[in-house]
């Protein structure tokens, strides 16, 4: 899965201004984006080093996959890091985000990677499913938690 733009969403009109004072000139910006598939998405929230200001250092990421998150906090200049997890649409029911507290990796029996999302509301997220998911993985180890960021 994917997040997708249309090329008609960019705001064109400040990217030479904000790729300036981003310092980062190939920075483009998005009125909106469409998440394709009715999938849970994932908020990263990080303290980037080069960043990090007293009352004003967090940078906030939308994810589409567990990968991606992984890839985002594992970043040698991440600092600081907090991850949430949104549902996906279910009949009528509200979004629902909540606060991941550990990232666990195993393996199922057919040999495949899995990862459960384990949430501060008990609630677990397994390979971005929410709700009541049973796997049963060996070689469990945590690869993330709240309390080690």
């Amino acid at each position: 899965m994917m997040l997708q733009i249309d090329e008609s969403w960019e705001c064109t009109y400040s990217r030479n201004t904000l790729g300036y004072f981003m310092n980062q000139p190939g920075l483009r910006q998005f009125a909106c984006v469409e998440i394709p598939l009715n999938v849970a998405i994932f908020h990263v929230d990080v303290v980037l080093r080069d960043k990090h200001e007293v009352g004003q250092s967090w940078s906030r990421f939308i994810v589409d996959d567990i990968e991606n998150v992984l890839q985002l906090i594992q970043r040698d200049d991440a600092i600081n890091v907090r991850i949430s997890v949104q549902t996906n649409r279910s009949n009528d029911a509200d979004y629902k985000i909540n606060s991941i507290v550990e990232i666990v990796e195993g393996t199922s029996g057919d040999g495949r990677k899995h990862y459960i999302c384990k949430c501060s509301n008990d609630q677990n997220c397994v390979d971005a499913t929410i709700g009541e998911v049973e796997i049963d993985l060996s070689e469990q180890r945590t690869i993330w938690s709240s309390t080690a960021s």
